[in-house]
């Protein structure tokens, strides 16, 4: 299951891909409205700003409004790429810098999930950072989950992101 939806969510199936959204419906008690619910990061609150930040996937899926994640990549020269975004490193080789904090989340873990599957886990954790080269990750997406309920199933999520793409 967690591999159709990392393939959903990349576009592994072709050039198409699908970026995650969140939504609630409220039918009766104790549906609660606004939960989960879809961050958009727009350049304004104007419906075209917010149109062009869905369909460039830079938006992430948050449990409530409490929730509130910042993940980035950044190359050795210091150029940065967001949820959604493209980073161009300097070569294959390069190193890339991925940071993750979330907020709202306490006592969540920490994952990051790239082409090669899960590939770094936080425990209880309000950040991380971890590294890595384009040569070795096409994508790399983040995961905040409530502690698992079940092992090895992990837990409810908390928020996940879309992709931030690496090229060399």
């Amino acid at each position: 299951m967690e591999r159709a939806v990392d393939a959903t969510l990349s576009g592994a199936s072709g050039d198409h891909w699908l970026p995650a959204l969140a939504h609630s419906d409220y039918h009766r008690d104790p549906d609660r409205i606004g939960g989960p619910q879809t961050v958009v990061l727009a350049d304004d609150l104007s419906r075209e700003a917010i149109l062009a930040g869905l369909r460039a996937g830079r938006a992430y899926a948050a449990e409530s409004c409490a929730v509130s994640l910042d993940f980035t990549a950044v190359t050795g020269r210091g150029a940065p790429a967001g949820i959604g975004e493209t980073l161009e490193a300097a070569a294959p080789d390069a190193e890339v810098r991925v940071r993750l904090s979330a907020t709202g989340a306490e006592g969540c873990e920490l994952r990051l999930v790239t082409d090669q599957g899960l590939v770094h886990t936080v425990p209880a954790a309000t950040s991380l950072e971890w590294r890595t080269m384009p040569a070795r990750t096409a994508y790399v997406r983040a995961e905040v989950r409530h502690p698992a309920q079940a092992p090895p199933l992990p837990g409810p999520p908390a928020a996940l992101t879309n992709p931030i793409w690496l090229r060399p």
